[in-house]
């Protein structure tokens, strides 16, 4: 530079705070670098704790209703599911650890609880929940003029 100090920029350390000038005492302790294998494990902790944070869906097709829930880590018979009052109720149960999770779902009312079917998808850890929807009751009106 020709001299001149920009006010941004400090000519000398003089000017420096104290606690910018400390450096880390190499007696501390420093944090061990994380593994893979341990920050997997803490986010599946995470992920695991509450399966109502999980990714659920509810679609309604033209005939069917559709509740997915993701089961990541749990195989089928670690997984029990209920219907009362019109709310699904997904509950896992997983020996190591033991860990469970709890999902609830409210389904709409024209589904129909006799006929339905439960898929199980490994590949993308989900369990789909296929609900027949109610044929709508139709009642002719008798018109009179």
């Amino acid at each position: 530079m020709d001299g001149r100090t920009c006010k941004h920029l400090r000519s000398s350390n003089e000017d420096v705070p104290a606690r910018k000038k400390t450096r880390r005492n190499e007696d501390d302790e420093i944090e061990e670098p994380k593994t893979f294998a341990s920050t997997q494990s803490q986010t599946d902790e995470l992920y695991m704790c509450n399966l109502s944070n999980r990714p659920t869906q509810l679609k309604e097709h033209d005939t069917e209703v559709r509740c997915i829930v993701n089961i990541h880590g749990y195989k089928k018979d670690e997984i029990d599911a209920e219907v009362e009052d019109d709310v699904l109720t997904v509950i896992g149960e997983h020996n190591i650890n033991n860990r469970s999770i709890l999902c609830q779902i409210t389904l709409p009312e024209n589904v129909e609880m006799d006929g339905y079917r439960v898929d199980f998808d490994y590949d993308h850890d989900l369990c789909t929940f296929i609900f027949p929807k109610m044929k709508p009751k139709i009642k002719k009106i008798k018109l009179t003029f």
